[in-house]
């Protein structure tokens, strides 16, 4: 049987079993750091493979102790979705249970995208995430040093998740898109005219920017770093749009 992992109710139960984790664990607030959570709290030993071809692998030692395998090369960010993912691999009987689903409900794509709102909701609460917009606004610099823990990317497409945060967000890689997201529309196959002249001004200047278009706004972030530079836009509509 399928089960959609779209559905509210269930979200709501990921967010749930979430907190619940970070509760028992004595973590009340952002970073959460995923790597002391599994070896502090989950008693789950963490590795470095340098022969591993994927991002990260959990597996169980003789005498059912809990593994978390890593690659050396992950950077911070990474490394801590990677533990967070695999998190949710190790615990997939009780994460299953929180979510009220059976063994046999997810294929294996879906409980790998199960394992996914897990990380992302692990990581960046979405109660949490919705507190500190309240308090220091929209803007994805302000949340990052909060969030630290999570990439920019991952907490810009979080805010797609908060009442009031539809729309678009899209990640962009030395000017070429490579992830965009709108909810609850889907998000056009190009970007909009407006969304280009951000993007441009924000990919050669390095500065965050707020553009206003006819029927829209875009705020755009450069993520640079030397040889790389990854410019995240969010859209919205306005109401005359």
């Amino acid at each position: 049987m399928s089960t959609p992992l779209a559905d509210p109710h269930l979200l709501a139960q990921v967010d749930g079993a979430a907190l619940e984790l970070l509760a028992a664990a004595g973590c009340g607030g952002p970073p959460v750091d995923a790597l002391q959570l599994a070896q502090e709290h989950l008693r789950l030993v963490i590795c470095v493979d340098r022969r591993m071809v994927g991002r990260g692998r959990a597996q169980r030692l003789p005498g059912g102790v809990g593994q978390i395998c890593v690659r050396p090369d992950d950077r911070p960010e990474r490394r801590q979705w990677t533990v967070a993912h695999e998190i949710a691999e190790q615990l997939q009987g009780w994460l299953r249970d929180r979510c009220g689903l059976g063994p046999d409900d997810l294929g294996p794509a879906e409980a790998e995208r199960l394992a996914n709102l897990f990380a992302e909701r692990l990581l960046v609460p979405t109660a949490w995430l919705k507190a500190e917009v309240r308090r220091v606004g929209w803007d994805l610099f302000a949340l990052k040093a909060l969030f630290a823990t999570a990439s920019h990317e991952v907490i810009a497409f979080r805010l797609l998740d908060l009442p009031g945060g539809g729309g678009i967000v899209t990640v962009l890689d030395h000017g070429h898109v490579t992830r965009r997201r709108g909810r609850p529309w889907p998000a056009p196959r190009w970007l909009l005219p407006g969304e280009r002249r951000c993007q441009i001004e924000v990919h050669d200047r390095g500065v965050p920017l707020h553009l206003k278009a006819d029927a829209y706004e875009v705020w755009g972030w450069p993520i640079h770093e030397v040889g790389w530079k990854r410019d995240i836009l969010r859209t919205l509509l306005t109401e005359e749009g």
